[in-house]
């Protein structure tokens, strides 16, 4: 085995490989652009590869449900009223094998309307 460094550098700085990518088309573009008639203009890339993707487009889907712990951070209480809602059937929550999970639209109604005082 061997290992390869690959280490893009303009005008003796360090840069990444989107700015090289860039600086690379810019320059063929300079380079070439005079002497080939009819070519369209060359900009840069402005395609995007999947590794270069946006923070927003690299959102986890919606959570349809979230452990007792996660329930109980979420509304601002302890695990343990959450566990005893859910025992007295105040608060809907699903099993899924051995753990329990509250989905996120009983947590949604709960900010709502709150909890109910009697069984539901």
């Amino acid at each position: 085995m061997f290992d390869i460094e690959v280490r893009f550098m303009v005008g003796g700085r360090p840069i990444g490989f989107d700015e090289f990518v860039g600086a690379l088309a810019q320059r063929i573009a300079k380079e070439v652009g005079g002497e080939v008639q009819g070519l369209p203009h060359v900009r840069p890339l402005a395609v995007e590869l999947p590794w270069q993707a946006q923070p927003e487009a690299r959102k986890e889907p919606k959570r349809l449900a979230v452990s007792v712990d996660e329930a109980a951070k979420l509304l601002g209480v302890s695990p343990f009223t959450i566990r005893n809602y859910v025992a007295s059937g105040r608060l809907r929550a699903v099993r899924v094998g051995r753990r329990v999970l509250v989905p996120m639209e009983v947590l949604e109604k709960v900010m709502v309307e709150g909890v109910s005082r009697g069984r539901r």
